[in-house]
């Protein structure tokens, strides 16, 4: 047998050769042991419980992760690459509207040219066609509206959206701002 020091109240620890654990016997602190029967961790009771039930607890939810993770990649890969070659947005009215949406209201000139910008892109590409509205001007032609885009005041405008039954905006309407 080897004796030890505790190293929490400084009483002896006795190693049994045989044993994988000391334990002291003034306040029943558990150490590890190495192969050589020198103290390597201090256990304690209710930490060794906390990190095992931690360790059960981040298993439970990390393993189904690797699972349900890549099943979501996939899904959400899948849906952009479907849409991208269906030539239409995967996620419909949402995708569609909300470019447009975040510009609704009393805009500067810069961010009524990036939504122009997205209605160009957005009549280029899609079959659900926007047409822009500012006094005499009224087009969804791309063309146009970059011409338009380019003839605007610097000043501020108000921006109102329509939509159609099925709810997609169809038309933005900008009003100059007196």
């Amino acid at each position: 047998m080897k004796k030890l020091r505790c190293e929490n109240c400084g009483g002896e620890l006795i190693v049994d050769e045989q044993e994988e654990y000391a334990t002291c016997n003034y306040c029943k602190t558990k150490y590890k042991l190495n192969e050589d029967k020198t103290i390597t961790i201090k256990l304690d009771d209710d930490l060794k419980e906390m990190y095992t039930d931690s360790y059960k607890t981040a298993k439970k939810v990390i393993t189904p992760m690797f699972i349900i993770v890549p099943i979501i990649m996939i899904v959400i890969f899948g849906a952009m690459i479907f849409g991208i070659s269906k030539g239409v947005s995967s996620s419909g009215k949402t995708d569609h509207n909300s470019k447009l949406e975040m510009h609704k209201g009393t805009q500067s000139k810069f961010f009524v040219n990036y939504l122009l910008d997205d209605i160009v892109e957005n009549n280029k590409k899609s079959k659900r066609i926007i047409v822009v509205v500012y006094n005499d001007f009224n087009s969804s032609n791309p063309n146009e509206i970059v011409n338009l885009k380019q003839s605007l005041p610097n000043k501020s405008y108000e921006v109102k959206l329509e939509y159609d039954s099925k709810g997609y905006i169809n038309k933005v309407i900008l009003e100059d701002i007196n």
